[in-house]
Order: structure tokens, then C-alpha cells, then sequence
């Protein structure tokens, strides 16, 4: 940019940012970084203390606003190299929004929750796809299944179409053997006990051969559901373990007894 354009732009973000204008937990931590290696390089007349105030009171306007998102992957991206704060008004601001996030995540778990009972017998496509999706109404980094009715869900897979079947396995997959799994998924693993016992149970009641495909489907998710049971107890090992054998395990992304999304 040149001289004149940066100084507008800057004068243009700082003014959407105090306006708390800034619709995302991430698109503020993202600014603060840029900005505060901007202070450091005397690219504009601000301290840091006073970057942080301004940043903090567009967070609160923000808030009030009800325009911010929830974020899940942050609580884990904030300490991933490169993004972690490196100075004390970082930390500071990157408090804050881990703060913020984890209120606005269990507001959002709690409206959720309200629906997704019904979700998968209604729209099982869409519950489906929800399981390892990462975007806003996607619950990839949110434990769910503690929520739900396994039985009900059980025989909901039973009867799916093969096609549904298999989507249903890569989802299970891509949620529990694709990505970081966090402690907090401890609470699920009751339920991914139960949905499995229900399913061998159908497999072992239907000993036939030649396996229809609607069986063998089913056999490939009670191997899905062992790994990824396994590898909750090998990244959580004492949590799973106090959970394994709980019927009803409240969510706990935040180790505050709320659950989150």
C-alpha cells in the first residue's frame, strides 16, 4: 500500500474494530496479531497497552451486538505454533477470547441440544453430515453422542439405506480418526459403548452367508466405532475411564460442568 492508502486502512479497521463490527472470535485474535507486530514496527502511533484496550472494549460491543460466532477449533489453534500469543497483552487478549468463546460455544450446545435429539430421525442425510463437518453448524469438534437416545439411534442406522450406511462409517471415521481428539470427547464414550453393543448384537443375531451388503455395512461400523473407542481411552485414559460406565455424562468442554458446541 501506499502511504496514504495504509493510514486509511488502518484508520478504517481500528474504527470497525472499537465498533465491535469484528463478527468473529478468530477474525479479532487474527487483527490483534497483525496490529501488534504493526506497533512493534512503529508502523502506526499505538502502544500495545493501548492496542489491547481498544481491542477489548470492540470484543464487549461486539458481544452486546449478539453478532459473534462461536469457534471451536480456536480453543485448541490458540496454542498451536504461530498463533499463540507471544507478549502479555496477547495472552492478555487471547484470555479474553478463549473466555468469550467458551460462554458463546455452550450457548450455542444449549440451543442445539434442544434439537438434536430429533435430528437424525427427521433429517438423517443432514445429521450425518453434521457428525464431522467443520463449519459453524457442524459438529466436528463438539461432543454430541452423550446427547442422544442410542437405542433409537441404533436402530436408526439398522435401517438405513447402504448408501446412508456408508456415509454414516466416513463420518465416524473422519471425526475420530482424522483429526485431534480432546478430552472432552471422554463423555461420549458411554454411548459409542452402547450404539456398538447394539449393532454387534443385530450383526450377531443375522449370522448368514453370503453377508448382504446392509450387514457387512454394519460389521464395518462396529469396527469404526472399536478404534475410535480405543483411541479415546489411549488420549484420555483416566477421564474415559471414569465415564466408560456412566448412562448420563454432562458435556465438558471446559471443565465448568457446561457442555458446549
Amino acid at each position: 500500500m501506499e502511504d496514504t492508502e495504509f493510514t486509511a486502512a488502518v484508520a478504517r479497521t481500528m474504527k470497525e474494530v472499537g465498533a465491535g463490527q469484528v463478527d468473529s472470535i478468530g477474525g479479532y485474535w487474527g487483527l490483534y496479531r497483525v496490529f501488534e507486530w504493526f506497533c512493534d514496527a512503529g508502523l502506526i502511533a499505538m502502544t500495545r497497552q493501548e492496542l489491547l484496550r481498544k481491542f477489548c472494549e470492540g470484543l464487549e460491543k461486539a458481544l452486546q451486538n449478539g453478532k459473534l460466532k462461536p469457534e471451536p477449533r480456536l480453543r485448541y489453534a490458540f496454542d498451536q505454533p504461530g498463533v499463540a500469543p507471544t507478549t502479555d497483552e496477547g495472552r492478555s487478549l487471547c484470555q479474553r477470547l478463549r473466555e468469550v468463546n467458551e460462554a458463546l460455544l455452550r450457548g450455542a450446545f444449549r440451543e442445539r441440544v434442544k434439537t438434536l435429539a430429533t435430528r437424525f430421525q427427521s433429517d438423517p442425510e443432514g445429521f450425518i453430515h453434521a457428525l464431522a463437518a467443520e463449519d459453524e453448524n457442524g459438529w466436528a469438534w463438539t461432543p454430541v453422542f452423550q446427547e442422544l437416545p442410542v437405542a433409537a439411534l441404533a436402530e436408526q442406522v439398522i435401517g438405513l439405506p447402504n448408501s446412508l450406511k456408508q456415509r454414516f462409517d466416513w463420518a465416524l471415521q473422519a471425526r475420530y480418526e482424522k483429526r485431534p481428539l480432546s478430552a472432552e470427547f471422554a463423555v461420549e464414550l458411554s454411548a459409542l459403548t452402547e450404539l456398538r453393543h447394539s449393532l454387534s448384537k443385530h450383526v450377531e443375531a443375522r449370522n448368514v452367508s453370503p453377508v448382504p451388503m446392509s450387514l457387512y455395512l454394519i460389521q464395518s461400523i462396529v469396527r469404526t466405532l472399536d478404534r475410535a473407542m480405543e483411541r479415546l481411552k489411549q488420549v484420555v485414559p483416566n477421564k474415559a475411564a471414569a465415564v466408560a460406565g456412566t448412562a448420563d455424562v454432562e458435556p465438558d468442554p471446559g471443565d465448568d460442568g457446561d457442555g458446549s458446541s
